[in-house]
């Protein structure tokens, strides 16, 4: 069976957030590592089909009541989430971000600007599946061990820099 990203977050414990998933498609070293989901649930209409397409502000026909929808979370616990979704009584959209981990080796942000966990892509053309870290090479674990105090620091000297520059624009605003 084949999911939609927003489908494989929903059926995970915490949103999906610090899971480990890919698009079928790729290699099996190759995976993003979830840092931050934000889903959203709705109810399917009785009568029309649960992939039909649907609003995500709510305000037109055809998209139903909202169950919850927040950073990480919602109003619909884990286990219950992840039977409708099964079940094709709740439509699940959303974001998410993650780090991309490519044959094995995690791939640092291009610049200090760039944000350290970009929003994954191709969330619904392609099926996804979760990834296993206990199947994962010694090489890839530790890589991922790794990438945590990198990536903090990395977040720390980014903040940094968009600090600097906004008082550089007080600065130059005030002169």
């Amino acid at each position: 069976m084949s999911l939609k990203l927003p489908a494989l977050l929903a059926s995970l414990p915490s949103s999906g957030t610090h899971a480990l998933v890919r698009p079928a498609h790729w290699p099996p070293n190759s995976f993003y590592r979830v840092t931050r989901t934000k889903l959203k649930f709705r109810l399917a209409q009785p009568g029309s089909s649960a992939l039909g397409s649907g609003s995500s502000s709510g305000s037109a026909a055809g998209s139903g009541p909202a169950l919850g929808a927040g950073a990480g979370s919602s109003t619909v616990p884990t286990e219950d989430a992840a039977a409708a979704v099964e079940q094709a009584q709740v439509r699940v959209s959303g974001k998410a971000w993650g780090q991309l981990v490519w044959n094995g080796r995690l791939v640092a942000p291009a610049s200090l600007l760039a944000p350290p966990a970009p929003r994954l892509r191709g969330a619904l053309k392609h099926a996804w599946a979760p990834v296993d870290p206990a199947a994962l090479d010694a090489r890839t674990r530790a890589a991922l061990e790794e990438a945590a105090p990198a990536l903090a620091e990395l977040e720390r000297k980014r903040e940094d820099e968009f600090a600097r520059r906004k008082r550089e624009g007080r600065r130059a605003a005030r002169a």
